[in-house]
């Protein structure tokens, strides 16, 4: 699976249990994915979250995404 583009949810518009998640452009697979960092024994790794949007239309590539100030998540899509 190929990503580009991430930011981090760190906004009071998101429930405490997914502050600190992170939302990632799925170029590859038409979705916006949703991942936890986790670290363990000196190692990070990431454990994919439920997407937050997916599509079977294959012309929808997320290339950049930012949580706003106004809380949201915005994603810039390459078509």
């Amino acid at each position: 699976m190929k990503q580009v583009g991430f930011d981090f949810i760190g906004t009071r518009h998101f429930p405490d249990d997914l502050q600190g998640t992170v939302a990632v452009g799925g170029f590859y697979d038409n979705t916006l994915q949703h991942h936890r960092l986790e670290y363990r024994d000196g190692v990070f790794s990431t454990r994919q979250l439920p997407n937050l949007v997916e599509t079977t239309n294959k012309v929808f590539r997320p290339v950049d995404v930012r949580v706003g100030p106004d809380g949201a998540i915005y994603f810039a899509d390459w078509y």
